[in-house]
């Protein structure tokens, strides 16, 4: 009869002919455990490391529902978003990209169904001009104090000279 040792190796013996204590050992398989399923968990959701619906609701935001003027998709109750937000859960589940999603809405409905503007042509000017406008703003007003302390200035030292 043969022994268990010789039909089966047990963890700590392996553990051992490879120069590992058991701790080490089982940590690096835990490790490996985990890292594998993390792998599969990202394969099955596209690589992005969200789930689907995480990903279905972040585009939620991101739409704005064609019926209700400045709403997302998330906020409104319209039976179009509801049926905006069933497609983009069946285009998740095709294995879709949120770039691929969103391009789909922007075909159908135009660039108005984006919440927040392209950042390309005549689309750009909403993302720069704003900025632009604050900081010209500042440095006018900044000119326009300046002027106005040097002229007060002026005027008190007139003011002083003429009381002698």
């Amino acid at each position: 009869m043969e022994s268990r040792s010789q039909v089966s190796p047990r963890p700590g013996r392996f553990a051992k002919r490879l120069g590992v204590s058991k701790i080490t050992y089982f940590t690096t398989i835990l490790i490996a455990l985990l890292f594998s399923t993390q792998l599969f968990a990202c394969a099955t959701d596209g690589g992005t490391g969200r789930s689907g619906e995480a990903r279905a609701v972040d585009l939620d935001k991101v739409l704005m529902c064609p019926v209700c003027p400045g709403e997302s998709l998330d906020q409104s109750q319209t039976q179009l978003a509801y049926q905006m937000k069933s497609v983009i859960r069946v285009k998740i589940n095709e294995g879709w990209t949120d770039q691929q999603i969103l391009d789909y809405f922007v075909e159908r409905y135009g660039s108005s169904v984006l919440l927040e503007p392209q950042t390309e042509g005549v689309s750009l000017l909403a993302w720069v001009v704003p900025p632009v406008a604050v900081l010209l703003s500042l440095i006018v007003l900044i000119i326009v104090l300046r002027i106005r302390v040097a002229q007060s200035d002026k005027a008190h030292v007139k003011g002083s000279d003429n009381g002698r």
